[in-house]
């Protein structure tokens, strides 16, 4: 569910309580998608109350797994140290940064 913060405008999505849908968006006039969008509404069509992340590029998939492993490793889940270590060094190649964007 999206939820705002009490006395905040900061919007918050709580994924994993089966109240939020998730879908592909195309955010530009391109026909290849480039975003994820997270609504509380499952009739697949936008209402304006939606929040969605543009994701433009390999980086920025790469930028958001590697923020979502690092969430997770924050958890005490036993067995996952490896598993993510393994993730994280296949993301690195798609995180190196050109000198211009420095």
């Amino acid at each position: 569910m999206i939820v705002k913060l009490e006395d905040s405008d900061i919007q918050v999505i709580e994924l994993g309580l089966g109240t939020t849908y998730i879908s592909q968006v195309t955010v530009s006039k391109d026909t290849q998608s480039s975003g994820i969008a997270f609504s509380n509404h499952n009739d697949g069509k936008i209402h304006g109350d939606e929040i969605i992340i543009e994701i433009t590029n390999g980086k920025g998939v790469a930028l958001y797994i590697r923020s979502i492993l690092d969430l997770i490793k924050t958890w005490d889940i036993e067995g996952t140290e490896e598993p993510i270590a393994e993730i994280m060094k296949a993301l690195e190649p798609m995180l190196k940064f050109d000198k211009e964007e420095e």
